[in-house]
């Protein structure tokens, strides 16, 4: 990602989890959403995570970006390579008798790329896959939202 300014970074992402053979549901969606002018001075930004609880209802974390998580998003899009290419990430293979389905866009400036990531519940792999999990876990802490899944989204200790 180039570093000139301004700039507008958006990504959204959404997680979908069903039983093989069956629709499944939408279980969290986001969007994370930064612009920053030519003095690099962050003017708007906004991260949203909607999270589908075990009873069935839909809760909102949703807080300002900061500078500092701007930033920290930033770098993880620009350590994956995105948007030039898609992160080097593929399912895991298991005997589950569930799926998840995660996707994710990301667009800065005029460039956008899509990773479509259809898996089992032993989540994914690949060259790239601490990297994402970071890019995902900078997201959710900028939204103040913890209770993500470990298999998929990684610890906080990785």
């Amino acid at each position: 990602m180039s570093s000139a300014l301004p700039f507008w970074l958006e990504l959204t992402f959404q997680q979908s989890v069903g039983a093989i053979g069956r629709t499944g549901q939408l279980t969290m969606a986001g969007r994370f959403s930064a612009h920053a002018t030519t003095t690099g001075e962050l003017v708007d930004g906004t991260v949203t995570v909607l999270v589908r609880d075990a009873g069935n209802t839909w809760q909102t974390f949703e807080q300002p970006v900061t500078a500092a998580a701007a930033q920290a998003v930033a770098a993880h899009v620009q350590a994956l390579g995105m948007p030039g290419q898609a992160p080097r990430v593929e399912a895991q293979p298991d005997t589950s008798d569930l799926w998840t389905h995660v996707t994710l866009t990301v667009l800065h400036n005029d460039k956008s790329v899509s990773l479509n990531l259809p898996m089992q519940c032993s989540g994914f792999d690949g060259e790239d896959k601490a990297e994402l999990q970071s890019l995902f876990r900078a997201m959710f802490a900028a939204a103040g939202f913890s209770a993500y899944d470990p298999i998929i989204f990684g610890n906080a200790s990785d």
